[in-house]
């Protein structure tokens, strides 16, 4: 693998965890990112988000937020919700 596409999947999932779910589509559009690196799972899937949101009690995007930084981890997304405030 080289070092642009290190580079760009690197910046893919910074931008995926600090951004919304819609502005994330936007960007992903405007830079042509999907180009370079491909396409990349899916973490925060209905099924996940919805099992999250009843495990805790949060919002909707934050569990979202919360499985795209934890890669789709229910258990380690959980306990980022907690120590966070956010359950």
């Amino acid at each position: 693998m080289n070092a642009t596409i290190i580079i760009a999947k690197a910046l893919y999932r910074l931008a995926e965890m600090a951004l919304a779910p819609d502005v994330m589509d936007e960007w992903v559009e405007q830079t042509g990112i999907k180009e370079v690196i491909g396409p990349q799972p899916k973490h925060d899937t209905a099924e996940n988000v919805r099992q999250l949101r009843n495990q805790t009690g949060a919002s909707l995007r934050d569990c979202s937020k919360a499985l795209r930084m934890t890669y789709g981890d229910l258990d380690k997304a959980i306990e980022l919700l907690r120590t966070t405030g956010y359950a």
